[in-house]
């Protein structure tokens, strides 16, 4: 990942660094089915107000839906499904949209837990 540098910082008007937790689905042949994998995606952005920031989600989350043909030949589309969090983060050594953590889970436990090294 490339530092930003002094140029882009948030304190010359380009706006603070926040994360931004979002949440994806899998459908099978257009549907969603019971333990269907879920995946949490955190992110980097840049932005003025947290509301540009949700903004900001909202499309990055848009965009990075997509569809493809399974190992059985069914459609699996991975549909956005919103934004779980949004938080300032004050720190400006990051690239914007920098995706930093995802998570597969299996519904509906969407929970998940720090690993011991």
């Amino acid at each position: 990942m490339a530092d930003v540098d002094d140029n882009d910082s948030p304190d010359k008007g380009h706006g603070s660094w926040f994360m931004v937790k979002l949440l994806t689905r899998c459908q099978i042949d257009g549907k969603y089915y019971p333990h269907a994998l879920s995946d949490e995606h955190i992110h980097l952005v840049r932005a003025v107000s947290e509301k540009e920031a949700l903004a900001s989600a909202e499309r990055i989350g848009i965009e990075d839906e997509c569809d493809y043909l399974n190992d059985t030949g069914e459609t699996a589309s991975w549909r956005f499904i919103g934004v779980i969090e949004v938080e300032a983060l004050g720190t400006d050594v990051i690239e914007d949209g920098a995706e930093v953590y995802s998570c597969l889970t299996r519904t509906p436990e969407d929970v998940s837990f720090p690993r011991s090294s």
